[in-house]
């Protein structure tokens, strides 16, 4: 792969390491209280976001970015993750006799996706401490927030919900998103 230059790096991780990142942590706020089948939507795109961001930490796809460009960085991985994430594979994206059913225990639950989310908030604060400041020229941290985690009022017919996202969607470039999700 071509050689970047810290510009292209800090316009890569505003655009693209930036959205993967946010996508990650609203989609598991959103779990927490919602019920299928937009369960399973968003569980899919939780998936996604949690395979394409251990693949940039470990280098996994030699040819995409990854977190070594950006300072020097551990790119050691974790084989509990890894099997987590071949378990979200299998679950999500694989139509195979080894899909798992019904309420098997093979099928992730809460726990494997905060144990996904908890090694990717502690690889990203360790990218970040380690990333050249001309390469994150511009980073505003993306802030997530769920405003209501009432599991009872997000039951009834008449709950509302607001999220709202900040941070860049370009090099420097500062956004606020509210989402209002209304259930009647």
């Amino acid at each position: 792969m071509k050689v970047a230059t810290d510009k292209q790096l800090a316009r890569y991780l505003d655009e693209h390491y930036f959205y993967e990142l946010q996508m990650l942590r609203y989609a598991r706020q959103r779990l927490v209280l919602i019920e299928r089948p937009e369960w399973n939507l968003t569980y899919e795109a939780y998936s996604i976001h949690a395979r394409t961001l251990r693949d940039f930490y470990t280098n996994r796809e030699p040819k995409d970015r990854n977190a070594s460009e950006y300072g020097v960085f551990d790119l050691k991985g974790s084989k509990r993750i890894d099997a987590i994430i071949k378990r979200v594979n299998k679950q999500v994206a694989h139509l195979d006799n080894k899909r798992p059913y019904g309420t098997q225990p093979r099928k992730l639950r809460r726990k494997g996706i905060d144990e996904i989310a908890d090694w990717i908030e502690r690889k990203h604060r360790q990218f970040m401490s380690r990333c050249r400041s001309s390469a994150k020229s511009g980073w505003q941290e993306p802030v997530v927030e769920v405003v209501s985690t009432d599991h009872a009022a997000a039951a009834s017919s008449a709950y509302s919900q607001s999220i709202s996202f900040t941070g860049p969607t370009g090099p420097a470039s500062p956004i606020q998103t509210i989402v209002t999700v209304r259930s009647e």
